[in-house]
């Protein structure tokens, strides 16, 4: 009897764990867009045109270009430097809802850039993280990110689950465990008042 209670509060806390995980899986927080067409890498000072789809038709799309010495000159507009920063643009989308935005990096670029682009009237997202490449410029093509989506927090809900069935499982069993041996060592209980 204690075991189907210890097994149905087993399960019950990994439904509660995994409900909410299993939801955020379902119903991704952004919208995805087509393709991202551009490379992934692009080598210190060097500039790629990186072309996203998807946006409604003739829509006003802001692109924001973060990373380490983003100035204005990185996004093919008018050049400061900044230790890290961004800078944005504002493109009007084609009659198909396809834009592209020049990205030049500076020239002692290093690490990482995140291209952002919203839809101001769709609401539409896309995101391409660029990558510092030292030799040459990569010929990969971008891709649309979620950003942290549901497959990053899967791996805590793992670990949650596992570590609620320990906390959950674990003692009782330690307990029954217990006066098992100490049952079998001096026997079991008997009442006494029995008249």
């Amino acid at each position: 009897m204690a075991m189907k209670k210890l097994i149905a509060a087993a399960a019950l806390a990994v439904a509660l764990v995994a409900a909410p995980a299993a939801s955020a899986m379902a119903a991704p927080a952004y919208v995805p867009v087509g393709p991202i067409d551009g490379p992934t890498t692009i080598v210190p000072g060097g500039s790629a045109t990186f072309n996203f789809g998807s946006f409604s038709p003739n829509e006003t799309v802001v692109f924001t270009l973060t990373g380490e010495g983003v100035g204005p000159g990185s996004l093919a507009t008018a050049g400061a430097r900044s230790v890290v920063g961004s800078v944005s643009v504002q493109k009007e989308a084609a009659e198909d809802g396809s834009v592209a935005v020049e990205v030049t990096l500076p020239e002692d670029a290093s690490g990482e850039y995140t291209l952002h682009g919203t839809g101001q009237t769709s609401g539409v997202e896309a995101e391409s993280v660029i990558a510092v490449d030292g030799g040459t410029a990569g010929d990969g093509g971008g891709t649309a990110s979620p950003g942290d989506g549901a497959d990053s927090d899967l791996g805590w809900v793992i670990w949650v689950a596992v570590a609620l069935v320990i906390v959950v499982v674990v003692p009782p069993l330690v307990v029954r465990r217990r006066r098992t041996m100490a049952e079998a060592t001096v026997g079991p209980r008997r009442d006494t008042d029995a008249s």
